[in-house]
């Protein structure tokens, strides 16, 4: 059990990990302030291999400038950022939870309600992200989230939904030239658009967002196995997600409602993420008159698959892709002293003794 903080940034103490992905550690942490003050944070640490990239920091950057604008019951709030001696981090509220990926993981898959309740709540934090505007409210951002599945949807122990990682949100900005062709985002849950790397906009994050509802309902990961190039092809045909869904046998309702999101041409997609949400809460309300989030907290603590949530782990790590480095732990604040120099005058004094030891042993006995 940690009882120190494993390492100091600034104000904030940071203690145990909580999730790992690909360009970043989360860990939990402690704001500290005058008088004593002590508040609960998350705090997510730039891997040191990225550091010194700029690309990578600015992506850090931007993500937390994103995050500080983003005001909503369904968004992971971010509420500071900070590079103390060249250790780059964005601090968030602490929000005690699992990923949609592991309760599916664990429960095979959701009860139609629970599943209904998740897509309206990930609906409206979604909605919330593509109507976000500038820090004085005159302009909107046209936000583009590009990274929705299961491994971004938190599931709080309290039964709240929230939308998280901001870390490739795209946003209309003519000074931004995004490459013809590069693809950003797990493929399973692209839309074909997406997988082309063509343009997107707010109805790609629909499509994905359509891919996670059916995940929910099924258990089953879209597109099979096979490495990225063959997903990325499945992805693009679209003639998997009709199979799954003709598989699962699903009310006509709600099949009419996953058809519509996961609609090969975007324009036959619903309007906005708001639409979306209204049209789960209809259908929640239809089936389950009444079913609310306290309903949704209840199924966790006793029909759910466990009442207290495992650690979270990594999002590459818990959806089995080998593309994330391994998660180290955080990185010091430097000391002016180079490990490699230590590592050369411990190996310089070694040698210096075994000359010694070798010259006494044929030089220094009669």
């Amino acid at each position: 059990m940690v009882t120190g903080p494993l390492v100091k940034l600034g104000r904030y103490e940071v203690k145990e990990k909580i999730a790992a992905g690909g360009m970043a550690t989360v860990y939990k942490a402690v704001q500290t302030g005058v008088g004593g003050f002590r508040s609960q944070v998350a705090i997510k640490l730039l891997h040191p291999h990225l550091a010194n990239e700029d690309s990578y920091r600015r992506m850090f950057h931007e993500e937390a400038r994103i995050g500080a604008l983003l005001e909503h019951r369904c968004l992971l709030k971010v509420l500071d950022f900070g590079d103390e001696e060249g250790i780059a981090f964005i601090v968030t509220e602490y929000f005690p939870s699992l990923s949609l990926e592991e309760l599916v993981t664990r429960a095979g898959k959701l009860p139609l309600a629970e599943a209904l309740f998740v897509l309206s709540e990930a609906a409206e934090g979604l909605e919330a992200l593509h109507q976000a505007r500038d820090i004085e409210g005159k302009k909107r951002l046209g936000l583009v989230h590009r990274d929705i599945s299961p491994q971004n949807v938190l599931i709080g122990t309290d039964g709240r939904v929230k939308l998280i990682d901001y870390g490739i949100v795209k946003r209309d900005d003519p000074t931004e030239k995004t490459r013809a062709g590069v693809v950003k985002g797990k493929v399973r849950y692209m839309s074909p658009e997406q997988a082309a790397g063509g343009s997107v906009d707010a109805r790609s994050d629909l499509f994905s967002l359509g891919v996670v509802f059916l995940r929910c309902l099924t258990g089953e990961k879209p597109h099979g196995t096979g490495d990225t190039g063959e997903i990325l092809a499945r992805v693009r045909d679209g003639k998997d997600l009709v199979r799954q869904m003709a598989e699962a046998r699903l009310p006509p309702p709600v099949a009419a409602l996953v058809r519509k999101l996961v609609a090969h041409d975007p324009v036959a997609r619903p309007a906005s993420a708001q639409e979306v949400a209204a049209e789960a809460r209809k259908l929640l309300n239809e089936t389950n008159p009444g079913y609310e989030g306290h309903a949704f907290r209840t199924w966790l603590e006793k029909a759910g698959p466990s009442k207290k949530p495992a650690r979270r782990r990594g999002k590459t790590e818990m959806a089995k892709e080998p593309d994330a480095p391994a998660a180290a732990p955080p990185p010091a604040p430097a000391t002016g002293i180079h490990p490699r120099w230590v590592f050369l005058g411990l190996t310089a004094l070694f040698l210096a003794a075994l000359l010694a030891y070798l010259a006494d042993i044929y030089f220094g006995r009669p």
